[in-house]
């Protein structure tokens, strides 16, 4: 006869010194920098980032115009998906009982 687990304190004692814990260990957060090197994989982003520089570029030719508003953009959609990662990493830790 097979007999399954017996549920007494020394049984689930040995067991969880023999096996560890029945956990998923929490994945760490992404760091800033890998934000933005997936932030920069984003199509529009690249486009906008190529239109700062060429616009850039053409400052020095005449009058300045918006290349620092283009790279405000890119820099505050870094920032903002940034804190929402970490507002998700937390959010999911404390759904998690920690």
């Amino acid at each position: 006869m097979i007999v399954g687990l017996t549920g007494t304190d020394s049984d689930l004692r040995r067991r969880a010194e023999e096996f560890g814990r029945n956990e998923i260990p929490p994945k760490p957060p992404k760091s800033f920098l890998r934000l933005v090197w997936e932030a920069l994989q984003d199509v529009t982003l690249v486009v906008l980032l190529i239109a700062a520089a060429l616009s850039l570029g053409l400052s020095f030719y005449k009058a300045p115009d918006d290349s620092g508003i283009i790279c405000l953009v890119v820099c505050v959609k870094t920032l903002l998906e940034y804190c929402l990662t970490m507002c998700s990493a937390t959010l999911i830790f404390s759904l998690q009982g920690g």
